[in-house]
């Protein structure tokens, strides 16, 4: 069943209100090992890029994000990303 005009006029609406649309260049290849790690994690490519972003943005500026700004997800991502690792991966502090 198609949907409505006055259906596409409210998810419109809904989303002006809401989203934001955050675009970037990535290297040939990298969509194929994001969307191979989203499928491991059961999430789509959004809902892994949203979640994985706002995992960096928490370690990077220490903040914690609100819930409401994190898919519901992404709780299930925080075992395979794990800040002291990666921190020192990249040489650079924790504060966590």
């Amino acid at each position: 069943m198609p949907i409505s005009e006055a259906r596409k006029r409210a998810n419109a609406k809904h989303d002006k209100e809401n989203f934001e649309v955050v675009s970037f260049k990535a290297r040939k290849g990298s969509r194929t090992r994001i969307a191979e790690a989203a499928l491991a994690t059961g999430k789509s490519i959004n809902g892994f890029i949203r979640d994985a972003l706002a995992i960096a943005v928490e370690i990077a500026i220490n903040k914690p994000m609100e819930d409401k700004e994190m898919s519901r997800q992404t709780n299930a991502m925080k075992p395979i990303v794990e800040p002291e690792l990666y921190c020192a991966e990249k040489s650079i502090e924790y504060k966590g």
